[in-house]
């Protein structure tokens, strides 16, 4: 089965996370593909708009912990992280405009494709968490840019107790453009991706873009996924995902 499914319908490529048995888990083999796919889409000339979601009622729990579970080398993990950098970057480079449609709960690194997005639709029962900190890491694009949108003592609060929030909160905060019912999601994004196509000419929508983007390639982000990388190289890490696989055991620090 392909981790990755494409659709395109007119202008609107589709990219779908397709790892539905694993709540799409972000591990090294999906990320790679998912990059290939939108550094493809990025330079065909008959796509406008990429839109992102995932296969079935998860969008993406985030780094797969089984893969670092897996590891014998802190050298593995920190390639896991490399993987991820590289998505990130690539999906903040993509010459396209790109919609993030949230078909079900996000967490980790699915939760910070929400930064990384232009906009974002999302199903009104949708749970957003940020839950890095229980790992030993951070989620830097969600202290870096979610300061400015959360406010920096919510931002602080939400990476501190690696809670998460609803998709109505996550609207009311303007972390999401629209919220609709599950059957609808497909029908609400075509209907945005529609009205960018009639209202905004191409030389808007490029400028647009590159301003949005510029704030977010800004030294929060540059350094907040370095400072993830470097809490990637412990050991704790590895341990830390094996008791969760093995013994189901969750972090607790008191």
């Amino acid at each position: 089965m392909s981790l990755i499914k494409v659709e395109r319908k007119d202008l609107v490529q589709w990219i779908i996370l397709n790892r539905p048995e694993r709540l799409n888990a972000l591990n090294r083999e999906l990320m790679r593909k998912f990059v290939e796919e939108l550094e493809r889409s990025g330079k065909d000339p008959g796509v406008e708009i990429i839109v992102i979601s995932g296969e079935g009622k998860i969008f993406s729990a985030g780094i797969d912990l089984q893969e670092i579970a897996r590891a014998e080398k802190v050298e593995e993990v920190e390639d896991i992280f490399i993987h991820l950098e590289r998505m990130f970057k690539t999906l903040l480079d993509v010459p396209k405009i790109t919609i993030l449609a949230l078909n079900g709960d996000a967490y980790g690194g699915g939760a910070e494709m929400i930064w990384a997005a232009d906009i974002v639709v999302s199903v009104e029962d949708a749970k957003i968490g940020w839950a890095e900190a229980r790992w030993g890491l951070v989620p830097p694009i969600a202290i870096g840019l979610g300061s400015f949108v959360l406010g920096f003592s919510r931002a602080a609060l939400t990476a501190y107790t690696a809670s998460s929030i609803t998709a109505k909160e996550a609207y009311n905060l303007g972390l999401i453009s629209v919220l609709t019912s599950r059957d609808k999601l497909r029908e609400s994004v075509e209907e945005v991706a529609n009205n960018i196509l009639i209202n905004a000419s191409p030389e808007a929508r490029e400028s647009i873009r590159n301003m949005i983007r510029l704030v977010k390639k800004s030294l929060f982000v540059e350094f907040g996924v370095s400072e993830l990388k470097r809490l990637s190289k412990t050991g704790e890490l590895i341990k830390r995902a094996r008791d969760f696989i093995e013994k189901k055991q969750i972090p607790r620090y008191k």
